[in-house]
């Protein structure tokens, strides 16, 4: 897994319609902290444009955001379902007991008797605790999808980026 290209693009969200007459937008965002985009220098748009953020608020519990020499409504409608990108060198680091979601994604999950459960096909934000989306694959023992809380300690024993394994605590039968 570390073999990956540290300026691969990792999506932070997609923009919605336009509100109003001075350019801002909605913005579905895939974060926690929608306040951390405006930590960013730039980001990107599919094509690599670049663009920063100025304003980031809620309106209605929705989130909205003003992007940089966006200042009508008309400028604000072309940027209607794109994605918004950074490059993960853009990310800041983490202590090595914490990992971004997409480091997560597509890890295989081998229990600690040595079963192979299937890959994480994403992760779930529930409230009480995030659980991850584990999908049959090639290899898996069978054909199962299985949601697992991701409690370190209690379930997650270790993540191997390395390895691109995450061991649990889980039986195969749960």
């Amino acid at each position: 897994m570390s073999s990956r290209s540290k300026d691969r693009k990792i999506l932070l969200g997609t923009l919605g319609k336009a509100l109003g007459l001075k350019g801002l937008l909605y913005f579905k965002y895939h974060g926690s902290d929608p306040k951390n985009l405006l930590n960013f220098d730039y980001l990107f748009l599919e094509d690599k444009t670049k663009i920063k953020f100025l304003e980031v608020t809620f309106r209605k519990k929705r989130l909205v955001v003003l992007i940089r020499g966006v200042q009508d409504r008309e400028s604000a409608e072309e940027l209607k379902n794109k994605d918004i990108f950074i490059k993960e060198n853009q990310l800041p680091i983490l202590d090595s007991e914490n990992y971004y979601w997409y480091q997560l994604e597509g890890l295989v999950v081998e229990n600690i008797q040595g079963k192979n459960l299937g890959k994480i096909s994403r992760m779930l934000e529930t409230g009480a605790n995030d659980v991850i989306d584990v999908r049959p694959s090639k290899n898996s023992i069978d054909n199962r999808e299985r949601l697992i809380p991701y409690l370190r300690e209690e379930v997650i024993k270790k993540v191997d980026l390395t390895k691109g394994k995450i061991y649990v605590e889980w039986h195969e039968s749960y």
